[in-house]
This record gives C-alpha cells, structure tokens and sequence, in this order.
C-alpha cells in the first residue's frame, strides 16, 4: 500500500506535504518521535487511526472536526486540542477514558467540560495553560 493510501485510511484531509514526514516517521504502528502536530488540513481523525501506538502526545488542529470510535484510545495519551468549540467524537470510547489527560485552550474549559462527547472525561479536560506548570 503506497504512502497516501495508508494515510487515507487513517486520516482526513489535504494534501499537505507534511503527510510525508508523517508517514514516512511511522513503522507498524511506532512512530519515530512520540509526540505529533497534526497538519492544519486534517480535518477528521478515523476510527482505530492511532489506537496501538507509541503517541504520549498529539495536538488536535482546529481543522479537525470528528474523531471516531478508538482514534485516540492510547494508554496515558496526553491531548492538546486548538479549537475552542468541542471537537465532536463518535462514541465514549475515542479515548482510554482511564488515562487521557485533555488539554484545551483556557476559554473553552468550561465548554468541553459541558459537551455530552465529553461527558465521560470531564475530570480530565485542563486548561492548555496548565500544559507545562
């Protein structure tokens, strides 16, 4: 399966030529580095996208409008969302609910923390400048 493909299946976007970098990082599952920017033309997260990887940290551009069933069920998953509007998930399970740590930008705490998508994380959701303290 060629490059772009693969990308396909797991994500939704542009052509960015930043998909390269990211794909080319990525073996089986591991990435080279643990941490992950999404490209600003991502614009959906597919079901089981990095469900089984090595990711500690991704950062959720404001582009991205869904994440779906086990996108981001990562054991101890640090996720910094951009967007201040509740980025919609399609079901509880898009995160280990257990370990997720959320971050979002400081104004929009409160609005996650009152999204139903979010219902079963809302202990977990911090303001994004809580993120180094």
């Amino acid at each position: 399966m060629d490059l772009m493909s693969r990308r396909n299946m797991l994500l939704r976007g542009g052509d960015s030529t930043d998909w390269k970098a990211l794909f080319v990082s990525m073996v089986d599952g591991v990435f080279a580095d643990t941490e992950l920017v999404l490209p600003n033309d991502v614009t959906s997260i597919n079901s089981y996208c990095f469900r089984a990887t090595n990711l500690t940290k991704i950062t959720i551009p404001t582009s991205v409008t869904l994440i779906g069933n086990y996108g981001l069920y990562i054991p101890n998953l640090v996720v910094v969302f951009e967007s201040t509007t509740p980025v919609p998930v399609n079901y509880d399970s898009s995160f280990d609910n257990a370990t997720v740590t959320i971050y979002v930008p400081d104004e929009a705490v409160a609005d996650y923390k009152a999204s139903t998508y979010y219902r079963n994380v809302i202990d977990k959701i911090h303001p994004i400048s809580d993120l180094n303290t």
